[in-house]
């Protein structure tokens, strides 16, 4: 599904959340505040996409906060998005973006990868205004919606 060109990708992102805030990276490359995610792989569920990319940028485990649907048999379960939004990269690069709201697995340590990111922040609701660089409009509502749905 990640192909380059004049193509859109499918990509995921992920809201952790301690029910009150959520963290945050500042992305070396892009220099923007996001949530941690990336680009489904050949063969990948947006689900696993999410595990691996937590792993691989937080060094942990999480877990999927939204599961509205209903499991049917011994289906696997999987976890639903909260959002999804397409936004463009570049001229000939866009995204369609899945946004999931999870937590930590229990006793999980963050351990962040520094190679993609400056920094990580946990990140209130009254601290989304005040980010450098900041949050566009876009960035601040989908915060909002996932502290507002962490809050239950």
């Amino acid at each position: 599904m990640s192909g380059r060109g004049n193509a859109l990708d499918i990509v995921v992102a992920g809201y952790l959340t301690d029910g009150e805030r959520v963290i945050l990276i500042h992305h070396k490359k892009l220099n923007q505040w996001l949530p941690f995610g990336g680009h489904i792989e050949k063969d990948e569920i947006p689900d696993d996409t999410l595990r691996r990319e937590a792993e691989e940028e937080l060094g942990v485990k999480i877990e999927f906060i939204h599961y509205p649907q209903p499991r049917r048999g011994n289906q696997r379960k999987y976890a639903s998005p909260f959002y999804q939004n397409k936004h463009r990269i570049s001229e000939e690069h866009a995204h369609y973006c899945l946004f999931y709201l999870c937590k930590l697995k229990s006793g999980e340590i963050i351990k962040p990868n520094l190679a993609e990111m400056k920094e990580y922040r946990w990140i209130g609701e009254e601290d989304l205004a005040r980010l450098d660089p900041p949050l566009d409009e876009g960035g601040i509502a989908t915060c909002r919606e996932a502290l507002r749905l962490a809050r239950g």
